[in-house]
């Protein structure tokens, strides 16, 4: 069983497999809903600022569409790389800042044709619940146990060399298949000013 994955405007389109050991969670973090004002897409949050998200392997998706339409950005200079679609800058997901590391969270905002728990089960996780508009606040899942669920797949895709498979890298190369830009504080400012307009 696959699920659809495609953009706003649907040029970037394709498929995500199924994946019972997907974490299906919410992220409040302020970078992440950074990425969504930057792109000008605050819609994509929840009504506490949360992004839904499905961390999964890079290995189970597959863009069928619009493959050279992948854009991305990062908020620090440190941070992951965040994917979108730059036809209508749709937030994609996000991956680590090499191939090598078979990680990606995926934006419930591009899961499209079905209800994403249909898929990959209810949300189970929580994180940077500090974050979140209005109280109380959300249960904190540690971080602990969302590396307990990422750790070894990742090790595993990386000795097995299914890390090579993914839409995000030119595994040639090793290279972004999309040069990454570093949003500004200043940017970040304008893009905060706006929502909250």
């Amino acid at each position: 069983m696959a699920h659809d994955l495609a953009c706003r405007c649907g040029t970037v389109r394709g498929t995500v497999e199924a994946d019972s050991r997907a974490n299906h969670m919410v992220c409040y973090c302020a970078d992440c809903q950074d990425y969504a004002r930057v792109l000008g897409r605050p819609d994509v949050l929840d009504e506490r600022g949360g992004s839904e998200i499905v961390q999964t392997l890079p290995g189970f998706v597959t863009l069928t569409h619009g493959a050279e339409r992948l854009a991305c950005l990062r908020m620090t200079a440190k941070g992951p790389l965040r994917w979108y679609a730059a036809c209508c800058d749709t937030p994609i997901g996000n991956t680590a800042l090499t191939h090598r590391i078979a990680f990606v969270g995926l934006l419930a905002a591009c899961l499209t044709g079905k209800p994403v728990s249909e898929t990959f089960g209810p949300i189970t996780g929580w994180a940077f619940v500090a974050g979140a508009k209005g109280e109380p606040k959300p249960p904190e899942t540690s971080i602990g146990k969302v590396l307990a669920r990422i750790v070894p797949r990742t090790l595993k895709a990386r000795l097995d060399g299914s890390y090579r498979k993914t839409p995000f890298f030119d595994v040639k190369t090793g290279k972004p298949v999309a040069e990454p830009r570093l949003v500004s504080a200043e940017e970040r400012a304008r893009a905060r000013a706006a929502a909250d307009a």
